[in-house]
């Protein structure tokens, strides 16, 4: 029945430590606050191809999982959800706790105006899109999965003028 890979006392220890979201963190409640370690783990989940197996398929989460192993190529114990991920789903919670909603679709990719003759790029910075997640994030879960960076490929009519 587990909705959330960390506590609240778990996040509150390791956001202490980061002088840019601590205070704003520290002042909300322990409700708000699990509302996002919640809401951070099940986008987490949406966004990453753990590796390994997961244990039990009757678990609200995905975690914990057999087979994966961290960056030192330690296999990760199937009975333990790491603390790499733990910290992550903090980062993430303290993020959508400044009002940075990682979770929302994104309308437009940003590319504004393209000119060939002198080469020159124009980007709309009312419709640049984001990463799926924050770089800091992927980077501290890349050794647990493969995250969906919701990129595509994609082409685009070339018009002439």
């Amino acid at each position: 029945d587990a909705n959330s890979y960390t506590t609240t006392d778990f996040a509150d220890d390791y956001i202490a430590t980061n002088a840019f979201v601590a205070t704003d963190w520290a002042s909300l409640t322990s409700d708000e606050k699990e509302k996002y370690l919640v809401r951070a783990s099940k986008y987490l989940d949406r966004m990453i191809k753990w590796n390994g197996d997961r244990v039990d398929d009757e678990s609200g989460l995905r975690w914990p999982r057999s087979g994966v192993y961290d960056a030192d190529g330690f296999e990760i114990p199937d009975n333990v959800i790491p603390a790499v991920l733990q910290e992550a789903t903090c980062e993430l919670a303290s993020l959508l706790a400044t009002g940075t909603d990682w979770t929302q679709p994104q309308d437009g990719r940003g590319l504004k105006e393209l000119k060939v003759d002198v080469i020159e790029l124009q980007y709309d910075t009312d419709t640049a899109t984001r990463a799926t997640l924050p770089d800091y994030v992927i980077a501290m879960l890349e050794d647990l999965g493969v995250v969906n960076r919701g990129v595509r490929p994609a082409f685009k009519k070339i018009i002439r003028t």
